[in-house]
């Protein structure tokens, strides 16, 4: 399973894979295959908090209101017995486990900007409480959260087989104050690439390492910019750049 995740802080881009080892080969984001969009928006069907959800092969990203989850599953087990000339599944064969992204001292996100919706809509008539029913419900191609941070805006945007994320600074902010935690996997470590590695009981993501620049008079000018982990936090370790300039 392969999850793609391009996270551009001021822009910081960094591109998580994510790799089961209990699944066969090679799988990635699900996204439609008309539109190729992935956030599927929230209208009630799903609890509160919950803004958007992506689906993958193996699995689920939740994005929240200052946090994502990394839902995966394997279905292996349940496949196999679908094979089998005496199916002997049970719901117990499913392995799951989710990894927490927490965006530690962000804003619950209270204005919501989606871009690009899917002309087709889903129906979620699930159960019998109307009130976790919901219809019209569209796929978007990105989505922006204003005021994440202060002076700091959050876009995550799907782009066929990936989902990019970025932070967007405004001049003379601070960009320091952004802090990832990350809960619920094996461990964490940056390898030799300069690549975040997070072990899960269901295999490893990748996180590309961060990319940063910025748009000074038409031109793009890279920052240098690295991981720093301490724990379970991750920060970002930047070169010199204009700060009278907004740091993409």
């Amino acid at each position: 399973m392969k999850l793609f995740l391009s996270s551009l802080l001021f822009i910081l881009c960094y591109s998580p894979q994510l790799k089961a080892q209990s699944l066969a080969g090679v799988k990635q984001l699900h996204t439609d295959n008309h539109t190729g969009k992935t956030l599927i928006e929230n209208k009630g069907q799903w609890p509160k908090g919950v803004l958007f959800r992506a689906n993958m092969d193996g699995g689920k990203l939740w994005v929240l209101e200052n946090k994502m989850i990394f839902h995966l599953q394997d279905y292996s087990s349940m496949h196999k017995s679908h094979a089998m000339k005496t199916p002997g599944f049970t719901s117990e064969t499913i392995k799951e486990t989710l990894v927490h992204l927490n965006f530690v001292g962000s804003k619950k996100a209270t204005i919501v900007e989606k871009s690009n919706p899917t002309d087709f809509y889903y129906n979620y008539v699930i159960g019998s409480d109307k009130s976790k029913w919901a219809s019209d419900v569209h796929g978007y191609e990105s989505a922006v959260m204003k005021e994440f941070y202060s002076g700091i805006d959050f876009k995550i945007t799907g782009q066929g087989d990936e989902v990019k994320y970025e932070f967007l600074v405004n001049r003379q902010v601070d960009p320091s104050v952004i802090k990832l935690n990350y809960a619920g996997q094996k461990s964490l470590r940056i390898d030799r690439k300069g690549n975040l590695v997070i072990d899960t009981e269901l295999g490893k993501i990748f996180e590309n390492k961060p990319y940063a620049y910025q748009i000074i008079e038409g031109q793009k000018k890279e920052v240098s910019v690295k991981f720093v982990l301490e724990g379970d936090n991750v920060t970002f370790a930047l070169g010199k750049y204009n700060k009278n300039f907004n740091l993409i």
